[in-house]
């Protein structure tokens, strides 16, 4: 049997892919609730790497991702992500500084 989430709304409370659900106010990641998610807005961006957003952060699975510029955020290969500012190993910036690309 399935235990209750503390805090959730039964009501609206919905499963989605990737070991997310939502309800009517908060976001979750399995048993945990993703502090500071804004449930109205959230999607899955990236279900194999657990990329998600809201509007306002991204996160990888249920911990907010250091993102520096919302706006520019992408994928590029594996678990490789980049915004203007710096190359993201999911959630370990990579300085550029220090990158050799051949």
């Amino acid at each position: 049997m399935d235990k209750k989430l503390t805090g959730s709304e039964g009501r609206t409370f919905r499963r989605l892919e990737g070991g997310y659900a939502i309800d009517a106010h908060q976001v979750y990641y399995g048993k945990e609730m993703i502090t500071g998610a804004v449930a109205s807005h959230f999607e899955i961006v990236n279900e194999k790497s657990g990329i998600s957003r809201d509007g306002t952060y991204y996160y990888k699975r249920a911990t907010k991702l250091p993102v520096k510029d919302y706006q520019t955020f992408i994928h590029l290969k594996g678990e490789f992500w980049k915004d203007r500012y710096q190359v993201y190993s999911v959630s370990n910036p990579i300085d550029p500084g220090h990158l050799f690309i051949r």
